[in-house]
């Protein structure tokens, strides 16, 4: 890669970085983002592999310092609160009352690959355990797992949750309505997860979730078996399970994809969106169901494969709209996910040109928080720290 995107993102990775209350952390944008959330620090700490991996493992001890009594992981930490992204929780403290894609234990399995630490796997493991164990123990239905809101899911505006609000292509101002109505009811029942997922408000059985899930109970595993803990007969014995109820669940015989489901496992209608190609991160498919994903929708130039692919819903559909949030945006993390599920089934040359696509974007527009998929445009805050993902592709 060369130099000058790498001292830019150095830049960048430098100006998001905070150390407060003896924690060090990164920001996902100081201009846009100043606090710390879960799943982009995760990503973070597997980009300081790269770069710095004492800040890898700061990383996560900043995101374990706010861990829930009961092992949740909020996804929001806001150590200075300041005038953005300002929520009422209805709880006290410094979080969010709610978790985001447990990439967790995938990041800790990056960092112990780079440096073969077990002292520092060691050190964080029972509390990572724990924070597994609660969301199978809260959100399993069995085994698959709900998320209560669309903030969970990570694809904050995405296509597919329109039908669940019963709104066809809503504003910006609408879907901020909905999801500030889900906290608060969330708080009305004192945060209740089951009795709030009986209510059916946002009961989804998310796609992507569920295949990072999926995932990190394979990372739980190997760092329990590598620091030889009593916790890895739980693991062994609940990925078998996880891995079936989401081929059972998941999959629509009719489309031959996997998707998102919700209200007594209904399949989202909008199912072309970027999650299908998640369960390759998860290695869930068959390989003729790989072969059959690749040709007929990530190399669909009428579909996924774009200039800058890949958009987070197919260019074919009447609601993409390729300069709006989740509705129809490149990201580089969805891009990294694509990248790392074709390795694990050998198409290596693909997920060469999907990161050289990638790097392109960088090269167009800077490291942006989401781009445009056709011509690459970048949107969002410039200062983007998971972007550097590319790094690790």
């Amino acid at each position: 890669m060369e130099k000058k995107i790498r001292n830019d993102y150095l830049t960048v990775l430098k100006s998001n970085q905070r150390a407060t209350k003896g924690f060090r952390y990164t920001m996902p944008s100081s201009s846009v983002y100043p606090y710390q959330w879960l799943w982009d620090s995760c990503f973070h700490a597997i980009i300081y592999t790269h770069f710095d991996i004492k800040y890898a493992k700061d990383e996560i001890r900043a995101l374990l310092s706010s861990q829930w009594k009961n092992g949740m992981i909020p996804h929001m930490i806001y150590w200075a609160k300041g005038e953005k992204h300002h929520v009422d929780w209805g709880i006290e403290g410094n979080t969010s009352s709610i978790t985001q894609p447990p990439m967790l234990a995938y990041a800790i399995e990056a960092i112990f690959k780079k440096d073969k630490d077990i002292a520092f796997v060691k050190e964080v493991l029972d509390r990572i355990d724990k924070y597994y164990q609660w969301l199978e123990q809260e959100r399993s239905s069995p085994y698959l797992l709900s998320i209560i809101h669309p903030w969970e899911s990570g694809e904050d505006n995405l296509v597919a949750w329109d039908e669940i609000y019963g709104l066809d292509n809503p504003s910006k101002e609408e879907l901020m309505k909905i999801k500030l109505k889900l906290v608060s009811d969330y708080n009305k029942l004192n945060h209740n997860t089951r009795k709030f997922l009986k209510t059916n408000k946002f009961n989804v059985q998310c796609l992507l979730f569920n295949a990072v899930y999926l995932r990190n109970l394979k990372s739980m595993l190997f760092l329990c078996q590598a620091a030889n803990s009593k916790h890895r007969q739980y693991y062994k014995k609940i990925i078998p399970q996880v891995k079936k109820a989401f081929k059972e669940k998941l999959y629509n015989e009719e489309k031959g994809l996997f998707s998102s489901i919700y209200d007594n496992n209904k399949h989202v209608s909008q199912i072309e969106n970027s999650s299908i190609f998640l369960p390759l991160f998860a290695e869930i498919f068959t390989k003729n169901q790989v072969k059959n994903l690749i040709e007929k929708y990530l190399l669909n130039e009428n579909k996924f494969w774009l200039k800058y692919p890949v958009p987070t819903i197919s260019a074919d559909n009447l609601n993409f709209q390729p300069n709006l949030y989740w509705r129809g945006t490149t990201w580089l993390n969805i891009n990294w996910f694509v990248v790392k599920g074709l390795d694990n089934y050998g198409y290596r040359d693909l997920s060469d040109q999907l990161k050289k696509k990638s790097i392109q974007l960088i090269e167009k527009s800077g490291f942006c928080e989401y781009f445009n998929p056709v011509t690459g445009f970048g949107h969002g805050p410039k200062d983007f720290t998971w972007s550097g993902l590319i790094f690790d592709m």
